[in-house]
């Protein structure tokens, strides 16, 4: 039976990490989130970090706020909507990233942030200089 726990129990994890995922690529807040799915901060918070069990009707709303099909968000490997952007491989490695990155303090996420931005900002001038 603990086997059997333990397997769903990853599965919530999955699309809590899912969940984030979207969240992130869509560039909003879990307060947001959380107003636009008529919950509270802390349980996106709990959604997203596997604590907490969200109802079908919850993931339902969730996919509508983030404009990604449900079935994304229950998917064991595949974050949300960025199955169209990148290949497999990418995205396993975005979702290890992430799961890394939770594991920072806020401080230490936002200096990563910020060293992400910035190396980016540098990419998009070196492409406007090509193009």
């Amino acid at each position: 039976m603990d086997s059997f726990a333990n397997d769903y129990s990853e599965k919530y994890r999955a699309i809590g990490s899912n969940i984030r995922m979207a969240r992130n690529a869509t560039g909003i807040s879990q307060t947001e989130l959380a107003n636009r799915v008529g919950s509270g901060k802390s349980a996106i918070s709990r959604y997203e970090n596997g604590a907490q069990k969200p109802s079908l009707e919850t993931l339902m709303r969730v996919a509508d706020a983030l404009d990604v099909d449900l079935v994304d968000l229950l998917k064991d490997k595949v974050g949300p909507s960025l199955g169209k952007v990148v290949s497999e491989p990418e995205l396993d490695w975005m979702q290890a990233l992430n799961i890394n990155l939770t594991k920072l303090s806020p401080t230490a996420r936002q200096s990563f942030a910020r060293s992400v931005i910035a190396m980016y900002r540098g990419y998009q001038e070196e492409l406007s200089e090509i193009i």
